[in-house]
C-alpha cells in the first residue's frame, strides 16, 4: 500500500466511514493522483458459509412474536438472565442440537423470533410445557398476549459435508 493509500485509508477510518458498508470500489483524490480502495469486500467474502444452519432430519423451532411497546430492552434483559442461567431446563436435553438465537425484526423493534435446533420436537414440547405450566419465566410478561407457542419446521435439505469441504477448500 503507498502512503497515500495508507493516509487515505486512516483518514477514512478516523472519520469513522465504515468501509465494509460500501458496495462500490471507493475513489480517493490527491492532486493529481487517484487512489482507489476497495470497500465492503474480501476474499473470505467469496467463500461458502463451512456449516449449515441445521442438519438435514431435523427440527427447528420457530417461535414469532411481538413484545410490548416500550418493553423491548427489559424482555431482552430478562430473556438472557433467564436463558443463561442455570434454571433453563432447554439446556439440559441432549434433543438440544443447536442453541438458540433471539433475533429481532431490522423493520419492527417489537417483533422477535426465537429459534434453535432439535432432534426431538417432542423433547422440546415436553421441556416447553414444564416452562409454561411451573417455572413461568418473567420475561414471557412482556410478550403481546402472552403466547409463547413455537412452529415446528422440519429441516428437508441443509449442504452435505463433502460440498462444504470440497467449498472450503478451492
Amino acid at each position: 500500500m503507498s502512503l497515500w493509500n495508507a493516509v487515505g485509508f486512516s483518514m477514512l477510518q478516523a472519520r469513522k466511514v465504515n468501509l465494509r458498508k460500501i458496495a462500490e470500489p471507493l475513489a480517493v483524490l490527491n492532486g493529481n493522483e487517484t487512489t482507489t480502495i476497495r470497500c465492503g469486500h474480501d476474499a473470505k467474502e467469496d467463500a461458502m458459509a463451512q456449516a449449515p444452519l441445521a442438519s438435514k432430519g431435523n427440527y427447528l423451532h420457530i417461535y414469532d412474536f411481538r413484545v410490548q411497546k416500550g418493553c423491548e430492552h427489559e424482555f431482552i434483559k430478562l430473556f438472557e438472565e433467564f436463558d443463561y442461567s442455570d434454571g433453563n431446563p432447554m439446556h439440559k436435553s441432549s434433543a438440544q442440537v443447536k442453541d438458540g438465537v433471539l433475533c429481532r425484526d431490522t423493520e419492527d423493534p417489537q417483533r422477535f423470533f426465537l429459534i434453535a435446533e432439535w432432534s426431538d420436537i417432542e423433547e422440546h414440547a415436553r421441556i416447553r410445557r414444564i416452562l409454561a405450566n411451573e417455572i413461568k419465566p418473567e420475561f414471557i410478561k412482556y410478550i403481546e398476549g402472552g403466547k409463547f407457542i413455537p412452529k415446528y419446521v422440519e429441516v428437508v435439505s441443509s449442504t452435505p459435508d463433502d460440498i462444504l469441504q470440497k467449498a472450503g477448500a478451492g
